[in-house]
């Protein structure tokens, strides 16, 4: 099951207007817009690196550094 949220925002009177035109049942203009939506961001990626992507580019000092900090803590 997929999971849905309520969201609210402003558009132009004109845009709205359209839109209801093209899609007069809610649940239409929900499923119009999701379709925009997903089209759109798969057309324009983030340019916002994700955290697993940071860490990743990062790996090999992150590494690096954590051996040196057990490499502190072991006893001789």
């Amino acid at each position: 099951m997929i999971k849905t949220m309520h969201t609210d925002f402003y558009i132009a009177d004109e845009v709205a207007g359209e839109l209801f035109r093209r899609a007069p049942q809610q649940d239409e203009r929900s499923a119009l817009l999701e379709r925009i939506l997903k089209d759109y961001f798969q057309a324009h990626p983030s340019s916002q690196p994700s955290d697993i992507d940071l860490i990743n580019a990062h790996a090999d000092e992150l590494n690096s550094e954590a051996i040196d900090v057990l490499d502190y803590q072991s006893v001789p």
